[in-house]
Formats: structure tokens, C-alpha cells, sequence
């Protein structure tokens, strides 16, 4: 991982590196592959703990909007944000998009 703020290692990133970035463009690559997104959505997701975790971090997810032509694509990425931030490793999903507009949606899910 990379990164211009001081940011720990993927295993201890929490949803808080990630909310000042909401609504910031994103870059996602994967070899040869890059699709410009927004981070959307950063929630916490606390009811996923679980009890016998040693990690303090609460669960949460990244939400990341693309346009509707976006490759449909899941796998691990690298993920740029706002030229601020940079994480390798990610596991991006592609989601269904209930909404009225026609876009790409990824998320990413940090247990």
C-alpha cells in the first residue's frame, strides 16, 4: 500500500481514511484494466463484528460509483483515491444498481 497520508496496513484500515473522500474521484486498476469511479457510500457495518475478533475495527464497506458501460468485473484492484490515497489489495465486487440511474456500482468489504 501507498499513500500520501499516514494510513496502516489494509488488515487496519478503518471507514475513517476513507470518509473524507466521499464524492471523490477513484481510480481502480487491475493489471490492464482501469475504470474511473466515485467513492459514493462509506458505512459502518457494527451488527457484522464478530465477538471473538481480536480487531477493534468495525466492519464497513466502501461504495464506489462508475458509468453504466463499466467492464463486469470482480477481483482484486488497487484502489486511487483523489490522488491522496492508495490501497492495493482490495476486493471489488459488482453490485445491482436498484437506482434510477444507469451506473456501475462496486463495493469493497472490510471485516
Amino acid at each position: 500500500m501507498k499513500t500520501t497520508l499516514d494510513a496502516p496496513m489494509i488488515g487496519e484500515l478503518h471507514s475513517r481514511y476513507f470518509s473524507p473522500f466521499l464524492g471523490q474521484p477513484c481510480l481502480l486498476e487491475n493489471g490492464t484494466i482501469m475504470i474511473a469511479t466515485v467513492l459514493e457510500r462509506v458505512d459502518e457495518k457494527p451488527a457484522a463484528r464478530q465477538p471473538t475478533a481480536e480487531s477493534r475495527r468495525t466492519p464497513f464497506a466502501l461504495l464506489l460509483k462508475g458509468d453504466a458501460d463499466c467492464p463486469h468485473l470482480d477481483g482484486v484492484f488497487t484502489l486511487r483515491i483523489a490522488g491522496a490515497l492508495e490501497v492495493s489489495g482490495i476486493y471489488l465486487t459488482r453490485v445491482l444498481n436498484t437506482g434510477p440511474q444507469p451506473a456501475s456500482l462496486f463495493q469493497a468489504v472490510f471485516n
